[in-house]
């Protein structure tokens, strides 16, 4: 499974930051712990990560983050899933912050606390609990949103479709077929001009539909779409499909630091939200055209 593929992923990031760190005493102490770890001494090596960690050892440079995170990746190399569990959630619960910057361009942030929101999710996923498995996707893909390359949507949007599958997979399982074709739609329309990196997902919504008669249950309900205004700048599309309530925020005023558009769909100050162009913008999405042929 995908998700559970990400997850196996984030335990080999603990072999790529060697030379973390410009604090004499916190790269000292990861390098040994880094040095345990490559000779398979996994316990040695969490006693170190774990004591820069309780001793707050480098607290304001790298050193301490990439411990942090390597504690529960090497836990789950190790199959204790109780402690990986418990030290992802421990990740998710510091002050770390996903948006601190590495120095890398394939990497240009953190993203400790999503990362191990997605970890959760896999080793939530290895256990059959689907619905804890969905919990911690869901923040992933909410409160704890991945950080990429500002002024490009390339890889947050890579990220975003992952989850998007990831979750539809689950709502399957669960048998909630109508609550995933709410996902793969709300996403859809978000995506705006940025709809092709969800073509699985879009593929996957036709093949769980009967395109004639969805597309004349979705026209219905679009006709009923309202526009909730929540102030001068924010408002919301909202309509209700299959007995779901779909709710589409919407803003014009984007934060300059935002890559991508994070559950928002932006509109140009001068545009007005008015239900006329939201169905018009609907419409013109991709899957709807879809619908048509």
């Amino acid at each position: 499974m995908r998700v559970l593929l990400i997850g196996i992923l984030t335990i080999l990031t603990v072999q790529c930051y060697a030379q973390t760190g410009n604090d004499s005493t916190g790269a000292v102490l990861f390098n040994r712990g880094l040095e345990y770890y490559n000779n398979e001494k996994l316990d040695s090596a969490i006693l170190v990560w774990t004591e820069i960690v309780e001793k707050k050892i480098a607290k304001n440079f790298d050193t301490y983050g990439v411990a942090f995170f390597n504690i529960p990746t090497t836990y789950w190399k190790m199959n204790n899933t109780d402690k990986a569990k418990e030290w992802y959630k421990r990740v998710i619960e510091s002050d770390l912050n996903d948006f601190d910057e590495t120095g890398s361009i394939m990497e240009p942030h953190t993203n400790y606390k999503h990362k191990s929101a997605i970890a959760l999710a896999g080793l939530y996923q290895q256990d059959s609990l689907y619905a804890e498995e969905l919990h911690w996707l869901n923040l992933a893909d909410t409160v704890y949103r991945y950080w990429g390359f500002e002024g490009s949507a390339t890889n947050v949007s890579i990220e975003e479709a992952m989850i998007l599958e990831s979750k539809v997979d689950v709502l399957m399982k669960l048998d909630k077929k109508d609550e995933a074709i709410q996902q793969i739609i709300t996403e859809l329309i978000y995506a705006g001009n940025l709809e092709d990196f969800f073509k699985g997902s879009e593929a996957k919504l036709l093949r769980l539909i009967d395109k004639k008669t969805f597309k004349s249950e979705f026209d219905e309900a679009i006709k009923g779409l309202i526009v909730e205004n929540i102030d001068s700048d924010r408002f919301n599309a909202l309509f209700t499909l299959r007995g779901l309530q779909y709710r589409i925020a919407i803003s014009k005023n984007q934060p300059e630091n935002l890559p991508h558009y994070w559950k928002t769909l932006y509109l140009d100050k001068k545009t007005g939200v008015d239900k006329e162009y939201l169905l018009k913008y609907i419409k013109a999405r991709h899957f709807y055209t879809r619908l048509k042929k």
